[in-house]
């Protein structure tokens, strides 16, 4: 869905009329919805579950481990932050900034 989600705007950016790139980046919001709302249910899930105990690794790994899991979690609080700083009014001119600035 990731893949899908970079597809779709890369094809909204190239849209040849202005109705081809809403119908883009309407199904764009309609997985990215899908996205958020995916990993939503499995935080809920994993809160309710509990965290399993450890593997036994090398540390490299370890530290791997903990970087690709907090990677979509960083990416889905930049994205969310953005959706908070909209509905307070923040003008297009700054999101912009910060969506060259990222």
């Amino acid at each position: 869905m990731i893949v899908l989600q970079f597809v779709l705007a890369k094809f909204a950016e190239d849209a040849a009329t202005p109705m081809q790139e809403l119908a883009l980046l309407a199904n764009h919001k309609s997985v990215g919805i899908t996205i958020f709302l995916c990993a939503c249910l499995r935080l809920a899930w994993r809160l309710r579950q509990g965290v399993p105990p450890p593997l036994p690794m090398p540390g490299w790994q370890a530290i791997a481990s903990r970087i690709s899991h907090l990677s979509p979690l960083s990416c889905m609080s930049k994205r969310l932050s953005r959706l908070l700083a909209q509905n307070r009014g923040v003008t297009a001119k700054i999101l912009k900034q910060i969506r060259f600035a990222s």
